[in-house]
């Protein structure tokens, strides 16, 4: 089994917010106008109100917001003329344990909706690399990277997490087989065949990576491409399930060994 990270806890009561990057500590950072916003609008902040920010990338940093100000308004108009703004000063910087390096390769749904509830949920399981696959069945046409890119931000604060999953441009199924960097690798298809129940490979140790398929499966002869590169065959339940919904059950098993390891050392 791998060798656990420690996961994160929300002991914290003071809100996360997202930045793009995190300065040295007893800087002073302005917030963009959004995380202005909800520091006015949502939270009801005040100068001395305490917050942590995090730049995706597994800082954890702690600071007081020692400035916020409403937008100016028109004369005119009534409405804004210039957006929100707060400045916040750090306290403290800490890195944080970066999560198992574990892959979800996914063909993405064709209807948008289900495609970015996959996104979110992906991130909210702590998964640390999605890149999108082109099959033969592949059926979706449109990408999205700044949309999804908001959602698994969206995601991630939700989930009170430090470390945004990476999110990669889609690649060919043909190419991303022999590409993978994962130690263990595995595909879920439909098809019979001599498989592994998806718990028996993710107890194996090392990095991993889970091929699911578009609507209708994999084809055979994808299938049978990836047995010949040594992809580890697997079942992911005995019901056929829906892209996304198969995607999630894979994430849930590859970051379920963080989640136990978590509740070890959190009562021990």
């Amino acid at each position: 089994m791998n060798a656990p990270y420690c996961a994160y806890q929300r002991t914290d009561t003071w809100p996360l917010l997202y930045v793009e990057s995190i300065p040295d500590v007893g800087e002073q950072v302005e917030l963009d106008a959004g995380n202005a916003r909800h520091c006015l609008q949502v939270l009801r902040m005040e100068p001395g109100d305490r917050l942590l920010l995090t730049d995706g990338r597994g800082l954890k940093a702690e600071a007081t917001l020692v400035e916020i100000r409403a937008g100016a308004s028109s004369r005119r108009s009534g409405r804004k003329s210039s957006p929100p703004s707060a400045v916040v000063h750090l306290a403290s910087v800490v890195p944080q344990p970066s999560p198992p390096e574990h892959i979800l390769a996914v063909a993405l749904p064709h209807h948008a909706g289900r495609a970015e509830w996959l996104m979110e949920k992906a991130t909210e399981l702590g998964i640390r690399h999605i890149y999108p696959l082109i099959t033969v069945r592949s059926t979706y046409s449109r990408w999205k990277p700044e949309r999804y890119h908001q959602l698994m931000i969206a995601a991630m604060l939700q989930s009170f997490q430090f470390y945004l999953p990476e999110l990669h441009p889609p690649i060919a199924f043909a190419e991303w087989i022999h590409a993978c960097p994962a130690e263990r690798r595995a595909i879920a298809h439909c098809e019979p065949a001599a498989k592994l129940a998806v718990w028996q490979f993710v107890a194996q140790t090392g990095s991993k990576c889970i091929l699911v398929g578009p609507e209708g499966d994999f084809t055979p002869e994808e299938i049978e491409m990836a047995r010949k590169a040594g992809w580890q065959e697997i079942s992911l339940g005995h019901t056929r399930l829906r892209t996304e919904t198969a995607a999630i059950v894979a994430c849930t098993w590859m970051t379920a060994t963080v989640s136990a390891y978590h509740q070890a050392i959190s009562s021990s």
